[in-house]
């Protein structure tokens, strides 16, 4: 199945307050497990529910488009290796170091979080 997106502070506030929480140098990634089944039907036909965000206090709007961008990047590579979050809510909290970091990298930091938050369910 395919992965929807988080549109809403509701939302990304229920996942960062009550889901579980997995941190690199780069992210912080926030777990919600069974998150796709307490929300309206119309997102039942995703597999997985995922947010990205960037304080302001990284820089503009530019810098922050970046973060986010290489964060979708990544997510997009990594996510469909785990099918034990499916019907999660995840919600990725870039940090400066996403910047910076070698997209190789970031992809390994992403799947030590994600093995270490499928540890948790």
């Amino acid at each position: 199945m395919r992965s929807g997106r988080l549109k809403n502070r509701p939302q990304f506030l229920q996942i960062t307050q009550q889901g579980h929480k997995a941190v690199t140098r780069s992210f912080v990634v926030f777990c919600r497990f069974d998150f796709v089944k307490e929300q309206h039907p119309g997102f039942h036909q995703f597999d997985k529910l995922c947010g990205f965000t960037v304080t302001k206090k990284l820089g503009n709007a530019v810098i922050r488009n970046r973060i986010k961008r290489r964060l979708r990047a990544v997510m997009r590579e990594v996510l469909p290796e785990f099918e034990a979050l499916s019907g999660a809510g995840i919600v990725i909290v870039g940090r400066y170091g996403a910047l910076e970091t070698p997209y190789e990298e970031l992809c390994a930091e992403a799947r030590k979080c994600f093995n270490y938050l499928r540890k948790q369910k």
